[in-house]
């Protein structure tokens, strides 16, 4: 097919049904956009859950019984604890913090950019907080052995309030993301659909205003081949405008989202950060999966609507 035949189709396919064409180039922008999200959400958690296993600390709780004649864990009894818990097998390190530290860290640390929360951490004073030993495994696949093992422990009654398991934290706070991601891939399917119908709509009626033209090539020994190529090009190109502006939108996301509105978790470390780079990675795939879906609706819908 000559080259200069088929670049004159497709322009003249653009010039009769540009309303259409703008339509599906904006819906598969839209689809594509909600795709790339989904996936840059589905990485953000990933790299985030790992970075928290990476950190994650059990907190062994002492009751305030056992603390209140040693707030400093400086005699027999507390000592000995700290041993045996420190002597369990999988246990990489242990930290007492009494009520003065778990204070302090509170007002100064955790609570240090949210002044409503230190005033209440004031009035209730470090008499509401616990002691605890802040323990750190070995390897995080012991985690939950831990966990349990602290729970179970008939010696640690009495001394033991509660053991704080973080992964419990872990999975409320991501389950945020998931629904993040579950909404940006619904939206994707949905406008995906919209996108096929448009495709489909504007090979359709590309078709019909040139079904003369393509009835006589036929009759000259044209092959279906060389007469339906115009219009998968028009779809391809269609899509290659929308994957463009599908790009330009992930950056904005990563932008006014993933950077401005998380910018304060990704500083205190709780959730990695979305880089420039990530969003070139998925350009590539989103520009693929854009134009096979645009070539293979028209070829479909060629195949079914020009029979002859």
């Amino acid at each position: 097919m000559r080259l200069k035949f088929l670049i004159g189709e497709v322009l003249t396919g653009f010039r009769k049904n540009i309303t259409i064409a703008i339509a599906m180039i904006l819906t598969s922008a839209i689809a594509l956009t909600m795709l790339g999200t989904g996936i840059l959400v589905v990485n953000l958690t990933d790299r985030s859950k790992q970075q928290f296993l990476s950190e994650l600390e059990i907190r062994v709780n002492l009751s305030k019984s056992f603390t209140n004649a040693d707030p400093k864990c400086e005699q027999a009894d507390c000592k000995a604890l700290e041993e045996k818990i420190k002597g369990t097998p999988g246990v990489a390190s242990i930290r007492y913090l009494s009520q003065d530290e778990v204070y302090d860290d509170a007002i100064h640390r955790v609570f240090a950019d949210q002044p409503d929360l230190q005033e209440l951490a004031a009035q209730h004073g470090k008499e509401a907080l616990l002691a605890y030993f802040k323990v750190t495994a070995s390897d995080q696949k012991t985690f939950g052995q831990l966990v349990e093992k602290f729970r179970d422990d008939p010696e640690l009654k009495g001394k033991v309030q509660n053991v704080v398991d973080q992964r419990e934290l872990v999975k409320r706070v991501f389950r945020v993301f998931d629904g993040a991601r579950d909404v940006a891939f619904a939206m994707a399917v949905i406008t995906a659909v919209i996108a096929v119908f448009l495709i489909a709509n504007m090979v359709q009626i590309a078709a019909f205003t040139r079904r003369n033209e393509i009835a006589i090539m036929r009759l000259v020994g044209a092959t279906r081949w060389y007469t339906q190529l115009p219009f998968l090009v028009e779809a391809v190109i269609a899509s290659l405008f929308g994957s463009t502006l599908a790009v330009v939108g992930l950056f904005v996301s990563r932008k006014v989202f993933f950077q401005n509105s998380l910018q304060d978790f990704q500083l205190a470390g709780l959730i990695a950060p979305v880089t420039t780079g990530d969003v070139w990675q998925l350009a590539p795939f989103i520009t693929l999966i854009g134009a096979v879906l645009a070539a293979s609706t028209a070829y479909v819908t060629l195949r079914w609507y020009v029979r002859s």
